[in-house]
């Protein structure tokens, strides 16, 4: 299928992850365009504007969104976008209006300011530290002061999950289950507080995974059995009982992104602790 070649330039004046995030989530639902994407963050001040301005190009076929606060910043970009004739869309806007209309309020323009470093900020830092000291296994001594413990067989997508769980300040560890190998004795009688989620996957995908992983690595033998799909369904299944055994949330993870199994987590969480708020 061809497709049509498009600029889209994502401005922001902190991380950029917000305007990011929107522009992923919108150009995924048209297959026949290919973004090229340029993206410009911590933009605070005209000159970093100004080199923003001069660097687009192809007006016909681009588009400008932001993510900027400071009236004159946006007021100088939306001039030169309009005069060049480029679409520049401010993606906080709508929002920003709905909420000074319900709730009777005025915005206070702070560049950045979503990112400013409070508790909230803290806990995410130190959910961090968290899931890195307690990945594949580590920690066991800790373990119990999780949030959440992920159980899965190998390539389930366990470290990236409880990292992006510790992004949103939720301290995650994960251990891997090996068939025939004993999970640690802390999770005989893990605290109703603390939500364990076992990850599964189909087993033919999950072959397929392993084998991807085997081209690229060497501590794998060749003749390893490793992605072999009779082993690997096995494997699956066996790690799916044990879980349901243990009374564990079990998630199937076959074709969902990390932010989807995240969510879907945290959803469980949200269940499992209704009096605790998570972001």
């Amino acid at each position: 299928m061809h497709k049509k070649l498009v600029d889209i330039f994502l401005l922001s004046d902190s991380t950029g992850e917000t305007v990011q995030s929107l522009c992923r989530a919108v150009m995924a639902q048209f297959d026949t365009v290919a973004p090229n994407i340029h993206v410009w963050t911590l933009v605070k001040e005209q000159r970093q504007l100004d080199q923003v301005l001069n660097s687009i190009s192809r007006p016909e076929k681009s588009l400008v969104m932001y993510t900027l606060v400071d009236r004159e910043l946006i007021e100088n970009l939306e001039k030169v976008c309009l005069k060049q004739g480029i679409p520049c869309v401010s993606i906080l806007a709508p929002i920003v209006r709905v909420v000074e209309e319900v709730f009777d309020v005025v915005m206070n323009p702070k560049p950045g300011h979503q990112h400013h470093l409070n508790q909230e900020y803290f806990d995410r830092i130190a959910a961090m530290e968290f899931a890195l000291a307690h990945d594949d296994g580590l920690g066991m001594h800790s373990i119990l002061d999780s949030d959440v413990i992920v159980v899965g067989v190998s390539r389930t997508s366990k470290t990236p999950t409880t990292i992006y769980l510790a992004n949103r300040g939720i301290k995650a560890a994960n251990i891997p289950y090996v068939s025939g190998v004993a999970l640690p004795h802390e999770l005989n009688d893990v605290p109703e507080h603390i939500l364990v989620v076992g990850l599964t996957n189909n087993p033919r995908q999950l072959s397929s995974i392993r084998r991807t992983r085997m081209s690229t690595i060497d501590s794998i033998g060749k003749n390893s059995d490793y992605d072999d799909f009779q082993r690997v369904k096995a494997e699956v299944k066996e790690a799916r009982e044990y879980c349901m055994q243990h009374g564990w949330e079990v998630l199937d993870v076959t074709n969902r992104s990390i932010e989807e199994t995240s969510a879907a987590i945290i959803k469980k969480l949200m269940i499992h602790r209704p009096r605790q708020c998570f972001s």
